[in-house]
């Protein structure tokens, strides 16, 4: 009985010390530390403040076992901020690092307007503000719009645009953005999976017109010629008239005029 009643109490003890074991084990893996860094401006700042409150939903949670796709997806609900690094940090916390998404562009979309970053994620839709983002306008060899196919909240905005609007978002980059930019026109059109016209119009703030044509051929390229031209003129000739720029014989060439550019095919 003696040898019973000793066997009963060490297992009695060996239960309860597993059970300490494994509650201290799994206390010393749950999320206590949410450490959010943000690099963000006066918007990016109140999306993070929302953000760190969602995200102590997750403290007290098994980091072992936290699925960081959850995680991810409290964070896509934000878009005005990007996720830079999102990760696990051992023991027992969760490091998200995120940057604000700068209001550049505001597409136009029927009746809808929406505002883009600078590459063409959706932020926001039919702002109360406008103010100093770039006017995006894109049309068919008509002249009529062409529509976003997805403009989604977070997503980058997608048209029927033969790849030419992730182009532009890299030539204003080149010309710096809202700095000097008021204004583009993108003007597309393919036939038979044939490209017919790629021209993109950026109307600057000074007045002066860059006509860009066959824009899906190095149009970054043709963009710093442009740029070249736009910096040598003369603050005078900045606020009127126009730069064209095309491939001629093989070489890009960028030259300031009074002409008045109307489509690709009467240059």
């Amino acid at each position: 009985m003696k040898n019973k009643g000793r066997i009963f109490l060490n297992f009695i003890v060996a239960a309860a010390f597993t059970v300490i074991v494994v509650v201290g084990f799994f206390s010393i893996f749950s999320v206590a530390d949410i450490n959010v860094e943000v690099t963000a401006g006066e918007k990016g700042e109140t999306s993070a403040r929302a953000v760190k409150a969602d995200l102590e939903k997750f403290r007290g949670k098994s980091l072992l076992f936290l699925d960081m796709k959850e995680v991810a997806a409290v964070l896509a609900a934000y878009p005005y901020l990007e996720v830079e690094r999102l990760e696990k940090s051992y023991p027992n916390g969760i490091v998200a690092t995120l940057r604000e998404r700068r209001e550049v562009f505001l597409f136009e979309n029927g009746e809808d307007k929406y505002i883009l970053d600078d590459r063409g994620v959706v932020l926001a839709k039919n702002p109360s503000e406008e103010e100093n983002l770039i006017g995006l306008f894109i049309s068919d060899v008509t002249g009529e719009p062409i529509f976003a196919t997805r403009a989604e909240a977070g997503l980058v905005l997608e048209a029927e645009d033969g790849g030419l609007l992730s182009l532009v978002y890299s030539m204003s980059e080149i010309a710096a953005y809202t700095d000097n930019i008021s204004a583009i026109e993108v003007k597309y059109g393919a036939v038979g999976g044939e490209v017919v016209m790629d021209e993109v119009v950026f109307h600057m703030r000074t007045g002066v017109e860059i006509w860009v044509y066959d824009a899906l051929d190095a149009g970054a390229e043709k963009m710093r010629t442009a740029m070249e031209v736009f910096e040598q003129t003369s603050d005078y000739n900045k606020g009127m008239n126009y730069i064209v720029v095309n491939r001629t014989e093989g070489e890009i060439v960028a030259t300031y005029t009074r002409d008045d550019p109307m489509s690709a095919d009467k240059q």
